[in-house]
C-alpha cells in the first residue's frame, strides 16, 4: 500500500503482482526488520516466486512503523544479477541460513524508484 501511495496508483493484489504503474505489472517485496537496512543487506524472491506475471519488483524493509522503498529492478535483470541460495545453504554476504531456496540481490544493485518513475512516465 506505500508503494501505491507513493508511486500514485490502486493496489491491483493478484498473485502474480501488486499494483499497475503506467502499465508495467510490479510485484512487491517486503521483509520486516529491526533496525534501518543498510546497502549490503539483500532483498529476495522465494524461488517458488520466478514464475510470478509481473514486470518488475520493487523492494521494501518495514521496521514497526517505518517503512523504506530501498529500490527496484525488472524481473529479467534482477534474476540475472541475483544470486541463487538453497534451502538450508548458509548465506555468505550474513551468515543467515536461507529458509527456502531464493534469489538475493543486495540493496545497493537495485535501481532507485524514482529511476523507475522516470523511465516509466517517459514510456
Amino acid at each position: 500500500m506505500i508503494v501505491a501511495e507513493y508511486l500514485g496508483v490502486e493496489v491491483s493484489n493478484t498473485y502474480d503482482y501488486d499494483l499497475i504503474y503506467h502499465g508495467a505489472k510490479i510485484d512487491v517485496k517486503t521483509k520486516e526488520c529491526t533496525s534501518p537496512p543498510k546497502d549490503f543487506y539483500e532483498c529476495s524472491v522465494a524461488a517458488y516466486n520466478t514464475k510470478q506475471k509481473c514486470n518488475a519488483y520493487v523492494f521494501t524493509r518495514i521496521c514497526q512503523d517505518t517503512c523504506w522503498i530501498l529500490g527496484w529492478m525488472p524481473k529479467q535483470s534482477y534474476f540475472e544479477k541475483a544470486t541463487f541460495l538453497k534451502k538450508g545453504q548458509i548465506d555468505p554476504s550474513n551468515n543467515f541460513v536461507v529458509r527456502a531456496d531464493c534469489y538475493n540481490l543486495p540493496i545497493n544493485r537495485l535501481k532507485s524508484i524514482d529511476h523507475l518513475i522516470s523511465i516509466l512516465t517517459k514510456a
